[in-house]
């Protein structure tokens, strides 16, 4: 298999608005996450949020979790084994977000079945 020629590094904190966009924009339609964010006009608004908490609480460790091509246009994230997805701080942000954003209580629920 040959090489794509895309470079990839660890993701700075300079890259994570970035980051985000992409990892929004890829799961726009995905059927799980649509269904955890059911409302499509806000779609993008609401992944930003999300997925912008989660990349935060994933550049917390030492060794590098999020990846990306040096024009941000494919991106990942590697969360060392046995580690919890976000920080306990973002944890207890998260409650608090999806009411906002959905406006709905059963908002966490949701996102609980997904996780």
């Amino acid at each position: 298999m040959g090489s794509s020629g895309e470079k990839v590094r660890a993701a700075t904190d300079a890259d994570i608005p970035a980051v985000t966009e992409t990892l929004s924009l890829a799961f726009h339609d995905d059927p799980t996450w649509s269904w955890a964010f059911p409302e499509e006009k806000r779609r993008q608004e609401e992944y930003a949020a999300f997925w912008g908490l989660c990349l935060h609480s994933a550049m917390r460790f030492e060794s590098p979790a999020v990846f990306v091509t040096d024009g941000v246009e494919a991106a990942a994230m590697w969360l060392p084994p046995g580690e919890d997805e976000l920080s306990a701080e973002d944890e207890a942000k998260l409650p608090g977000l999806l009411r906002e954003l959905e406006g709905d209580p059963r908002a966490l629920d949701r996102i609980r079945v997904v996780d």
